[in-house]
This record gives C-alpha cells, sequence and structure tokens, in this order.
C-alpha cells in the first residue's frame, strides 16, 4: 500500500474520458487530517488532506476497462485498503452517459459514518447538485445508508466541478487528540466490514456500478 500528498490528476494508471471534464475537490474543513482513495481499478494509494486545507483538482476518470466509475472512499484513518479497513464515507462518480456526472454520497460504510461530528456535503459548480448531511445526524437522508436504497443520486453536467467538503457544519470537529474507537459489524459470527457494498442507483449511474461488497 502507497502513502501519498501528490496530485490524482498526475498519477499513471488514471484516464481521462474527454478534455472539457470537470473535477472533483475534496475540502478538509476538520481539525485533523483526513485520508483518502479514488479507486478506479484498484484500492492501493492512500492520500492525506491536512486539517484546514484541499485536495488538488482531479478531473473525472473512468475505470480502464470502461466498466464504471470510481469510489473515492475518505476516512480519519490511513487502513483504507486493509483487509478490516475503518469506518469510511464514500463520495462516487460516473461520467460518459447523457454528458452528465452522476454522483451520490454514501455513509453506508460507518456506524455511525465517520464525519458525522461535522457532517459532509457534495455541491457543483454550476448549483444543480446540493447534498448535505449536517452535523449530529446519523441516517442522512441526502446520502445511502444501506445497499438498497435507490433516490440519493444526482447529476450534473460533466463540465462542471465537484467539491466534497468535510465538517463543512462543524469546521475543526475531531481536532481534540482522543482515541477514536471504531465499531465493527458482527457478521457469520466473526468480526467484520464490509469493504464495498451495492448501490442501485438511478439513471445511467445504475447501469454502471457492479456489486461491491465482501468481507
Amino acid at each position: 500500500m502507497k502513502y501519498s500528498t501528490i496530485a490524482l490528476a498526475a498519477m499513471p494508471g488514471f484516464f481521462a474520458l474527454a478534455s472539457g471534464l470537470g473535477t472533483f475537490t475534496i475540502k478538509n474543513s476538520c481539525g485533523t487530517d483526513i485520508h483518502y482513495v479514488h479507486d478506479v481499478d484498484s484500492c492501493e494509494t492512500v492520500l492525506t488532506i491536512p486539517a484546514g486545507s484541499s485536495s488538488d483538482p482531479c478531473t473525472y476518470q473512468t475505470k480502464a476497462d470502461g466498466s464504471g466509475g470510481p469510489s473515492v472512499k475518505i476516512a480519519l484513518e490511513t487502513t483504507i485498503c486493509s483487509d478490516i479497513p475503518p469506518p469510511i464515507t464514500q463520495f462516487e462518480y460516473t461520467v460518459g452517459w447523457a454528458e452528465k456526472v452522476f454522483t451520490d454520497l454514501s455513509n453506508i460504510n460507518g456506524i455511525p459514518y465517520p464525519f458525522m461530528a461535522g457532517g459532509v456535503k457534495l455541491t457543483s459548480s454550476d448549483n444543480s447538485v446540493s447534498v448535505s448531511c449536517a452535523a449530529g445526524i446519523e441516517d442522512c437522508a441526502a446520502a445511502y445508508n444501506t445497499p438498497t436504497e435507490n433516490s440519493a443520486t444526482t447529476a450534473a453536467p460533466e463540465t462542471a466541478d465537484l467539491l466534497v467538503e468535510i465538517c463543512w457544519d462543524k469546521p475543526g470537529a475531531y481536532g481534540k487528540t482522543a482515541p477514536i474507537v471504531w465499531v465493527t459489524e458482527h457478521v457469520g459470527g466473526s468480526q467484520q466490514r464490509k469493504r464495498d457494498h451495492d448501490h442501485l442507483h438511478q439513471h445511467a449511474h445504475n447501469k454502471i456500478h457492479k456489486k461491491r461488497h465482501g468481507a
């Protein structure tokens, strides 16, 4: 597993679909570093966003085999790609259909999701996407909370930029150095956490996402 703070857009193996596509940026308004993986073809390189900073803009990508849209997995720990990862929030997007970027937030892989104390927000530069989970809300209606939901996908023009802001509702959250206790699921008599999940997405987003679940 690799750890890095380099710009995703400059990494080999990340394929842009066409010129003129928008970008996504993650803004860290928390009081501590956050970590993320742009899972295009594999969960490998973990990037860190220091407190009060933002990631470099990354042009929308697709998987090398054309099978679907990436997942951006965000957590408070660096062990996102481990066999038993920490709770994560996922920002997902898909481009290549109807000149749109289909996108959503998912809090399925967290009990509660890791940024509940600060909130998560997803917006687009053209104002057509505005999804927010306020601080303190565990089951945010604007995000996916179970694999069978089918109402949290939104869309913007593929030329629009997307911004994911962590701790938007309570800037500086997680600034204290108290230990974090993760809660794991009990499945089949042993403790494990689902690494991925299966969404029933709307429109084209629904067609290209495969099952993302497992131990």
